[in-house]
């Protein structure tokens, strides 16, 4: 059946992209993708929302960017970013549950992220490696964690964007885990029965779509295929960071659980109206900085 979010479910921002870029330092290869798995981006939309498209709804509009730089010291003269190399970044998608007895509760999602950004002129090609992914909060008595499994199993990804006087804009793009060969990635119905020819073992784990792990008073894992969308937009601070919002959205299907009583355990969850609860931060580092040593080191590489 179709849901909205559960507060266990995986949102990774920046890596909303299946087509994998081919770069060898990344341990994922291309056996993670099929030439078909789900990727669609707005290029050159700027994320601004379309009539009638709902996943793009909620889109940011590059004309009304959210004022997220921090105001400068007058005494200071502004760090000067070169967008092009490595960045360490770290992205926070903030959902909120209405649960029965319990009442409101808010869950988010962190992703640390590797980006390699390139420039041609304004334009951006920034590739991204997804090296961890937890969440944070609980919903309904239970506690969602991510396999490793499934954070391994996120392809590298590639995604365009526009870098112009200290502003980032990387528009919406769209993605689904778990099944592939859309005709229409943003519209099509997600599969409902593990059987639909679409459905694929993303994490090769031999269970169909991908699975979340959840753990309290009922414990298991969870099988389903997730689409999402999701548009950052942010601009420079005076000592170099890039910091922004992220507007996202999500869908999924569950296809099934370890134990049945998981599959009637999801709170409707929507993005949290707070537009600072979504956000996203980004430090320039050196080039042979790897995965593994961004994600040990979040606690020093980022303010939030």
């Amino acid at each position: 059946m179709n849901t909205k979010l559960s507060c266990w479910m995986l949102v990774v921002a920046l890596s909303a992209s299946m087509m994998a870029c081919g770069e060898d330092e990344s341990p994922r290869g291309d056996d993670n993708v099929d030439a078909d798995a789900g990727l669609e981006s707005d290029a050159g939309d700027a994320g601004d929302a379309d009539a009638g498209d709902e996943p793009d709804a909620a889109a940011p509009d590059v004309d009304d960017a959210p004022d997220v730089a921090l105001e400068p010291d007058v005494n200071d003269e502004p760090v000067e970013v070169d967008i092009n190399g490595v960045w360490a970044a770290k992205m926070v998608t903030s959902g909120v549950a209405e649960v029965p007895v319990v009442g409101e509760s808010q869950s988010d999602t962190v992703s640390i992220l590797r980006m390699d950004i390139s420039s041609d002129g304004q334009n951006l090609t920034v590739t991204t490696e997804t090296c961890d992914v937890t969440i944070e909060g609980e919903a309904a008595g239970v506690a969602p964690t991510i396999p490793d499994a499934l954070v391994n199993s996120l392809p590298i990804t590639e995604r365009g964007g526009t870098f112009v006087d200290g502003n980032l804009v990387l528009p919406t793009i769209y993605e689904v885990r778990g099944a592939q060969n859309f005709d229409d990635l943003r519209n099509d119905p997600l599969p409902e029965d593990a059987e639909d020819p679409r459905v694929y073992d993303q994490d090769g784990d031999g269970n169909p779509g991908i699975t979340v792990s959840v753990e309290g008073f009922i414990s298991g894992d969870i099988y389903l295929v997730q689409r999402s969308s999701n548009a950052l937009v942010g601009s420079q601070t005076d000592d170099g960071r890039i910091e922004g919002r992220v507007t996202w959205s999500d869908e999924q299907s569950v296809l099934g659980a370890s134990n049945e009583i998981l599959v009637t355990l999801q709170p409707q969850s929507e993005p949290n109206s707070d537009p600072d609860a979504s956000f996203f931060e980004m430090v320039s580092v050196e080039s042979s900085v790897d995965c593994a040593a961004i994600a040990s080191q979040t606690g020093s590489l980022f303010t939030r």
